[in-house]
């Protein structure tokens, strides 16, 4: 019988391992957990030349509940989580991308020398620091890390040192999703 829906994470295939037939979970051969969130409401002010975490706090989807979108620590499966950061239960490598959408004037644009960095804070570590000469309000930025399971979390924080020397704001989310944080499981590795 064809399933008529995407498996459960607890349901179970049948496989042959050199012969001998093993159950295994499809959330092993799944991209969970993962999540998207954005920043809706209001545009967030990011002060010049200093890091500051990024408030994520819309939630797109959270497959597997390990993403915070709230502003003050929680507990999710078993695991304290600290404010808009992501902290997976289940051991692997992960695929992480954040989009920033920034306010900048025209005039900034065309000069091309706005800097603005997006980190990728790791266990309270800057273990990823995305650079852009920005000239155009947009900044992607993408990377790979391994997490352990119960130990490893990570949030977005978000630096800009404008030619001006003045705050900046990253744009909130209206139906574009203008700035956005989100990560899968990569499997199969």
């Amino acid at each position: 019988t064809a399933l008529a829906a995407q498996p459960a994470q607890t349901d179970e295939f049948v496989l042959s391992d050199a012969g001998t037939l093993k159950r295994m979970d499809f959330s092993h051969m799944s991209s969970t957990p993962a999540f998207m969130a954005t920043i809706t409401g209001t545009d967030q002010t990011i002060s010049y030349n200093s890091a500051t975490k990024v408030t994520f706090e819309n939630e797109i989807y959270d497959i597997g509940g390990c993403y915070n979108n709230t502003g003050s620590n929680v507990t999710l499966n078993s695991l304290t989580v600290p404010a808009y950061t992501f902290y997976p239960n289940v051991a692997g490598y992960y695929f992480l991308h954040a989009h920033m959408h920034w306010n900048l004037e025209t005039a900034e644009q065309a000069s091309g020398a706005q800097e603005v960095i997006t980190i990728y804070e790791h266990n309270n570590n800057d273990d990823k620091w995305i650079y852009h000469l920005v000239s155009q309000k947009g900044n992607n930025s993408s990377t790979i890390m391994h997490f352990d399971g119960a130990n490893d979390y990570v949030h977005i924080n978000g630096y800009q040192a404008a030619t001006d020397q003045a705050d900046k704001t990253v744009e909130a989310t209206d139906a574009s999703y203008r700035a956005y944080f989100s990560a899968f499981r990569i499997i199969g590795i």
